[in-house]
Parts: structure tokens; C-alpha cells; sequence
């Protein structure tokens, strides 16, 4: 089967839409059409009504002289009652336009005579009428003719003439003074005839025909010699077209050509100046575009360019990728100007440590990249060492305080792969400085497997922040007497794929990059909206949430957790914040303000892997703490403590309970641990016996199948 002509359809559509789309010479043509149109009609309407007009009016004149006719013929003296004579009938017949002539009697309803041209039917003729005649009565000022109706043919005139006879009355034969004689009008009949001139009017509107034929002609000439005008007119106008297409397609380059026609030079010349100002502009956006705006170092999408550049060209060059330690811990104490302020800073200390031949860029953030073409791995290492060796010499001051600020560099030298495995082998060097305690420089070529593994771990961990892959679990606390559900606490795990990791896992590396801050917003930010979904449901179950020494040096995260209150039916009452009693310990000073900042909100404090010191309880006593956590590694297994440990507990419980503070079991694995620390008096407990951290919708069914029961 032949398919049909693709080329031949577009065609096809080309030429529609060249019929239908709008032109200027177009528009203006149809005006000229319309207005031609309409003088045309008008013309026409005007020619026919004074044709017309003149014809009719002729046409009367030529009745009233067909009376002076008639009367020469002797109309009233061959008349007689036998009929019209021979000889009046043929005089008759030589007037062809007379289509009948009837002789009435001067009372108008005696037929005395008539003449009916051949083809015409006598029926048709009209009779005489009363109220015709009745107009001629006076002699002296009555009308001496009558145009009258002629139905069956309007270019037919009708006229009705009275017949008069005028004599001079007397005494006797002989009396011949004519002074003393009066003249006598007797009305002795009517004369009605009708004239055509359908010749005349047919022949008009041939004339007519001819004369409109002649003016649409010289109107259908006179158009297409102004469209030919109006093409030629507009022609400077059309040539236009062809330079604003291409200044529409972004060729900014070619400037118009001035013309000659007064009403275009203002058009080009504004042209001009829009192109000009196009091309500063273009200027301006590729300055922009390849200048990182705050340190004036190149942008990221510039520098990566300019790398596949140089490895096309160059053999050697080395990639040095710079990232400052503990950056985003002094923008949140200091602020976001100050922050600003150390980046430009740093961005001219690296242009002083590096060679002049060198590219130097902003990566991102607090990541810069240094690019140096023609040099080997140890000229590179040379580099990074006097970078190094400038940070260390370099202090930020910031409201009369000095800090000291320290980078992880990652060296590159380029052995082929192409740019992006250039990138990764100096991104994976400096990732490695990072893990080996920062402040320090890492060569690609020594990377080994672990630090392969530890690079996923942190491309998993970048990927869950940015896309929500982490997950909130609920691990369910009940009481060790009734065995009553009254608390859940809040577990954060590592979704990738069908798996989930727990923090034990990941925590390391994120705690080497610099990302735990993140991760516990994270929690905040996702956790607190879940736990007041189930507390709307439940409004006597509380939440306990995990705190790391990062969320509680975060300036804002007190702020930020009032906010989120406000705007969920959680109350503070419900919410237990849980710290590892060694981070409470090494930073007391930072941290106690912030733990008073909770308790005031009305939240909860619990302390986790309690150590079971009498030291940390002369210091827990005077902290706002509501909850100890005895260690989970305190005993392989609660049943298998022995009466020392007994007693240890016993202890524990009893200056807990003086310091006002309650005991939580953590690591239940069997029945018989949870009936041990029933009888020890410890009162809540959690673990795998208790239950395993689920998410939310299984913690809401677990709440059902426990009755929704009110919770303590």
C-alpha cells in the first residue's frame, strides 16, 4: 500500500495558513473592498432612484403631449355612436407605446368608443370609476387630466382627460358682436388611454447594467492596482520581518539597516537601541551566570565547564576539592551575614594559595574546587598543603571574637574517565579527610574499600534528607504492674529499598559530616506531625523523642518546637525529650538552659543509659529530669540478675523516686524480665518483649486491640 505524501500535506497546510492568516496589506484591502462595496451599492441605489425617477417623470410628460396629440386626431368629431372610424384607428395604431384609448360620455358610464392595441386583453383595461369622474365636475376648476392606477403593468402611465366644448352663445344667427357674447364649456365625455414604456425601462436598466458592469470593473482594477501600492508601500515595513525573526530566535547580533521612509527610521531606530540593549544584557547574564554572586569566584556550572575544556586539551591536571569543617555550625551561632562574610573571605584565601594559572570556583555552600591544568599529582599535593597552611594561619573575627577555621581537601590528578569521574575521585578524597578527622588533605589513589562503603552511606543519607527517605517508628512503653500501654518512643530509621537500617548504622557517618543537625530537624520536623496524629486520637498517650548534642546546641530548635505546637492538637505535656546522660554530663553549661526552656514549655526530660552513679544523681537532682532510663547493656538479661544487681535497682528506684523521677527498663526480651522489674518496682519497661518499634498505622491498631483505654 503507497502511503500518502507527507511533503504534499504540509504543503497543503502551508498554503491554508497562508490564506487564513491576517495580513496588514489584507486588512487594508478588505477596508478598500468594503468601502468599494458599499459606494458601489450606493452608487447603484442612487442611479436607479434618478433613473427611475426622470423615467417616470418622462414618461408622464410624453402622456400629456400624447393629449395634444390625440385632440389634432379630432378625437371628439370621429367619434359617434356606431364606433370609431377607420381612419381614427389607424392613426391610433401608428402610436405603438398606446396600449388602449376608451371615450366615455359626460356621465363617465357609457362606453362610446374604444381602441385596444393587439396584444393586449380588453379585460385588463380598467373601467372608468365614479370617484374618478367625479373630479372633473367644474369646468373652470376642475383638472384637466387625472394620472390614474394602472395595476397589471407599472410601466404603463394611465391618464383620464375630460372632453370639453367651448362655444359662444347668442340671440339670434345674425348677431355677430362678440363682446356681448358669453362663452359656453359643456362636458360632453372622457377620454381615458394609457401609454407604455416598458421599452424605455428595459432599455434603462440594460444602460444601467452596462454602467454597473463598467463600474465594478474599473473598482476590481482600481483594487488590485492599490493592493499592488499598498504592497509596495509596506514593502521597508516587510523586509523587517526577516531580522526580527532571527532577533526572536536569539541572534542578537545583526543590528537593522536604517531607512529612507521618515515613518520607519523611529521603528529601526528603536530597533537598534532594543538590540543593543539585548546584547548588554546577554553580556551582562553570561558575566552573572559564569561569576559565583557572592565571592566572585566562578559559579559551579562555569568551572565544571571549563574542566571539560581543559581535559580535552591538556594531558595533566589535578582537581582539588575544598570543604570547610564545621562551617554550618558557625553560620547558626553567628548568623547568615557572618556566614556570607567568612565565605568571601575564604574564597580570597584560596586565590592567594594557589597558583595564578589556576581556576578557582564555588562548588556550593562551603565547597570550593580548584583546577590546576599542566600539573601532577605531587605539584597538586603542594597546593593543598599551602591551602592547609593558609587556614592555619587564618582566623575569622566576628563580634571582637576570633575563630579558627579549618577545611578537608581531596586531590585529584585526571587519568582519564572523563570529567564526572574527575569529580568523584577528588569528591571521595575529600570525603576521606573528612572521616580521618578533617583539618587535613586525602589523595584519591590511597581511597580504599571502607571509605568506598562510607561514601555510599553518605550518598543514602544526602538522598533520604533530600527526598523524605527516612521513617518514624513507634516502640510502645507500658507499665511492668498492669502491663498497661502508656507511652511510645519515637525511632528513626534509614529506608533504601525494601530495607530499613537502624541509626547504629548510619549515625557514625552522618556524625563525621557534619549531618546530624540536619537528621534531628528531620525527626523534629517529621516526628512531632505523626505523634499528634495518634494523640488526636488518643489524647492521653505521650511521645518520647530522642535528643543529640547537635539539636541541642541548635539555637532554633526551642523556637521551632514551640511553632510546631501551636499548629498540631499535641500538647507539650505529651512529649518526653530523651538524652544519653553522657552528653548531658560533658556539656552541662550549654545544656541545662535548654532543658529549662523545655520544662517551661511543659515538656518532659528523660535521661537515657543511665550510669547508676551516686555522683550523677547530686547532679541529676537539681536538673529538671523526669525520667531515668536504666542502660540497656546494664545486664545480658534482666532474669539473670543476681541479688547484688537486686539490690543495685532496689537503690536506684528508691533515690530516684526522692529526686522525683521515675525508672525505665530498656532491653526486655522475655517474660520473666518483665516480671523481675515488677517485683523490683521499677514501673514502666520497654524492649522486644514489650514490643518492636512499628510505624504509625500499626501503632494505631495496636492501640485498638489494647481498648483505647485513657493513659496515665
Amino acid at each position: 500500500m503507497k502511503r500518502s505524501n507527507p511533503k504534499g500535506i504540509g504543503t497543503a497546510r502551508q498554503l491554508k495558513g497562508y490564506l487564513t492568516r491576517p495580513s496588514l496589506v489584507g486588512r487594508m484591502l478588505t477596508v478598500l473592498l468594503v468601502w468599494g462595496m458599499l459606494f458601489y451599492l450606493l452608487s447603484l441605489g442612487i442611479g436607479w432612484f434618478t433613473a427611475h425617477q426622470a423615467l417616470q417623470d418622462n414618461s408622464r410628460q410624453q402622456a400629456l403631449d400624447a393629449v395634444s396629440k390625440l385632440d389634432e386626431y379630432g378625437t371628439p368629431l370621429y367619434v359617434s355612436a356606431s364606433g370609431m372610424n377607420r381612419l381614427l384607428e389607424q392613426k391610433l395604431s401608428a402610436m405603438t407605446n398606446l396600449v388602449y384609448v376608451s371615450y366615455y360620455s359626460a356621465s363617465g358610464k357609457e362606453l362610446m368608443a374604444r381602441y385596444v392595441r393587439e396584444d393586449v386583453a380588453v379585460e385588463s383595461i380598467p373601467p372608468l370609476s365614479y370617484k374618478q369622474v367625479s373630479q372633473f365636475s367644474n369646468a373652470k376648476h376642475g383638472k384637466q387630466h387625472l394620472f390614474a392606477e394602472y395595476e397589471d403593468n407599472s410601466s404603463v402611465v394611465r391618464l383620464v382627460v375630460p372632453i370639453w366644448v367651448r362655444s359662444l352663445s347668442g340671440d339670434g344667427l345674425l348677431a355677430f358682436d362678440m363682446s356681448e357674447q358669453s362663452e359656453k364649456v359643456q362636458l360632453i365625455g372622457y377620454m381615458d388611454f394609457a401609454l407604455d414604456f416598458d421599452h424605455y425601462r428595459q432599455q434603462l436598466w440594460i444602460n444601467m447594467g452596462q454602467g454597473s458592469f463598467v463600474l465594478a470593473l474599473v473598482f476590481l482594477l482600481s483594487l488590485l492596482a492599490g493592493r499592488f501600492v499598498i504592497t509596495r508601500t509596506l514593502a521597508p515595513l516587510a523586509r523587517l520581518k526577516e531580522p526580527l525573526e532571527k532577533l526572536a530566535e536569539g541572534k542578537i547580533n545583526q543590528p537593522l539597516q536604517s531607512e529612507e521612509l521618515e515613518e520607519l527610521q523611529p521603528i529601526t531606530l528603536a530597533m537598534n537601541h532594543a538590540i543593543e540593549s539585548l546584547q548588554e544584557r546577554d553580556q551582562e547574564l553570561q558575566r552573572i551566570a559564569a561569576t559565583d554572586p557572592l565571592t566572585g569566584l566562578l559559579s559551579r556550572n562555569a568551572f565544571s565547564g571549563n574542566v571539560e575544556r581543559v581535559l580535552e586539551t591538556v594531558s595533566e591536571s589535578v582537581l582539588i576539592f575544598v570543604d570547610l569543617d564545621d562551617f554550618k555550625s558557625i553560620n547558626d551561632k553567628l548568623g547568615h551575614v557572618a556566614g556570607d562574610r567568612l565565605l568571601v573571605e575564604v574564597a580570597s584565601l584560596l586565590t592567594h594559595c594557589v597558583p595564578l594559572e589556576a581556576l578557582v570556583g564555588r562548588f556550593g555552600g562551603d565547597e570550593f574546587s580548584v583546577l590546576l591544568p599542566n600539573t601532577d599529582q605531587q605539584e597538586g599535593v603542594n597546593v593543598a598543603e599551602a591551602i592547609l597552611s593558609g587556614f592555619r594561619n587564618y582566623q575569622f573575627y566576628q563580634g571582637g571574637v576570633s575563630f579558627n577555621i579549618y577545611c578537608s581537601i581531596g586531590v585529584a590528578a585526571y587519568r582519564g574517565g572523563g570529567a564526572e569521574h574527575f569529580w568523584n575521585l577528588a569528591d571521595k578524597a575529600c570525603f576521606k579527610a573528612k572521616t580521618l578527622g578533617r583539618n587535613r588533605y586525602h589523595v584519591s589513589d590511597s581511597i580504599s574499600g571502607q571509605v568506598e562503603e562510607e561514601i555510599r552511606w553518605a550518598d543514602m543519607l544526602r538522598d533520604a534528607l533530600s527526598h523524605d527517605h527516612f521513617e518514624v517508628l513507634f516502640q510502645p512503653v507500658i507499665t511492668t504492674d498492669e502491663r498497661k500501654l502508656v507511652q511510645y518512643e519515637l525511632l528513626l530509621r534509614l529506608r533504601y529499598g525494601d530495607q530499613l537500617f537502624p541509626p547504629s548504622l548510619f549515625f557514625p557517618v552522618a556524625e563525621r559530616l557534619g549531618m546530624m543537625l540536619e537528621i534531628d530537624r528531620w525527626m523534629l520536623e517529621k516526628g512531632v506531625p505523626k505523634a499528634a496524629e495518634m494523640a488526636a486520637e488518643y489524647p492521653g498517650v505521650k511521645f518520647r523523642i530522642n535528643l543529640s548534642a547537635h539539636i541541642v546546641e541548635d539555637p532554633e530548635f526551642v523556637g521551632r518546637l514551640r511553632s510546631s505546637l501551636e499548629q498540631s492538637p499535641l500538647v507539650a505535656e505529651q512529649l518526653i525529650f530523651e538524652m544519653a546522660e553522657n552528653v548531658l554530663m560533658h556539656n552541662l553549661s550549654n545544656v541545662v538552659p535548654v532543658l529549662e526552656k523545655l520544662r517551661a514549655l511543659g515538656c518532659m526530660i528523660s535521661i537515657d543509659d543511665f550510669a547508676m552513679g551516686l555522683h550523677s544523681f547530686q547532679t541529676l537532682k537539681h536538673l529538671p529530669v523526669s525520667y531515668l532510663k536504666l542502660a540497656g547493656d546494664f545486664v545480658d538479661g534482666w532474669a539473670q540478675l543476681d541479688d547484688v544487681g537486686k539490690c543495685m535497682v532496689r537503690s536506684i528506684r528508691e533515690l530516684a523516686a526522692v529526686s522525683g523521677q521515675q525508672l525505665i527498663a530498656d532491653n526486655l526480651s522475655i517474660e520473666q524480665d518483665l516480671t523481675l522489674l515488677s517485683e523490683l518496682g521499677v514501673p514502666l519497661a520497654q524492649g522486644r518483649y514489650v514490643g518492636a518499634p512499628i510505624g504509625l498505622n500499626a501503632a494505631r491498631m495496636q492501640m485498638n486491640s489494647a481498648g483505647g483505654e485513657e493513659f496515665e
